[in-house]
């Protein structure tokens, strides 16, 4: 039984669920990496077998070029996540403005200012010269910085919240989606290649001309389009 291309790229885009953290994923993966080596004793005659050697040597080759990617992403994508934790500390600021918050600077600036050597008796009295209002002034301007720090913790929240998912969803879709399809664009090419030197006398396989540029770019177009469009809701990081 020959390795015939099109079920080359599904074990492709099987097999590097191997590394993935879901422990169903990577079972799958190494089923699917026992499955392509069994093809090694599965041709019917010399021939087959060299021509399934070959092909197991270029699907191992695109599915190394696969985790490449996939480190890049990945790399990128903790880029992301230090830009949102970096956000997460500038929330930090506008929750810590919040007179009435638990450990807001304004209870730390008494920590200092008892750390001077004022004591809660000094404050006290210090109080009781102020004018009513002066205490009205300042009990306005706590609620008024309340309400602000609120107003801003919730609109810069609400930002962070709808922006971090589109650039991880951008970085896969636009570019490990384009780099992938690549990937095995390249991959069709060599097998292409493969399928002339060990069968010259099969010049339509699946139905396409390769003896054409028209006909290799039309199996290209079709092969990858059936495959990858299962894939558009897949992130290769599960």
């Amino acid at each position: 039984m020959k390795l015939e291309i099109p079920e080359a790229i599904s074990l492709i885009l099987a097999l590097p669920s191997h590394r993935s953290n879901n422990e169903g994923h990577r079972k799958m993966g190494e089923k699917a990496l026992e499955f392509l080596f069994e093809y090694k004793e599965l041709g019917s005659d010399e021939v087959e077998n060299a021509f399934n050697r070959a092909m197991i040597s270029s699907v191992l080759s695109a599915v190394r070029a696969f985790s490449v990617e996939r480190d890049r992403i990945a790399e990128e994508w903790t880029a992301i996540e230090a830009v949102k934790n970096r956000r997460e500390r500038l929330l930090d600021i506008f929750r810590n403005l919040s007179p009435l918050s638990r450990g807001n600077y304004w209870s730390k600036i008494l920590l200092i200012v008892f750390s001077l050597g004022y004591s809660l008796k000094e404050i006290t009295i210090g109080w009781q010269r102020v004018s009513v209002l002066t205490v009205s002034c300042i009990i306005i301007g706590i609620v008024i910085l309340e309400i602000l720090s609120k107003i801003f913790e919730f609109a810069f929240a609400n930002y962070f919240e709808k922006k971090t998912p589109p650039e991880k969803e951008t970085k896969w879709r636009k570019e490990s989606m384009k780099r992938y399809k690549y990937i095995i664009e390249k991959f069709i090419e060599e097998s292409i290649v493969l399928y002339k030197r060990f069968y010259p006398e099969s010049t339509n396989p699946y139905g396409f001309d390769i003896t054409s540029d028209e006909g290799v770019k039309r199996m290209k177009i079709v092969l990858i389009e059936r495959h990858f469009h299962l894939q558009l809701g897949v992130s290769d990081h599960e």
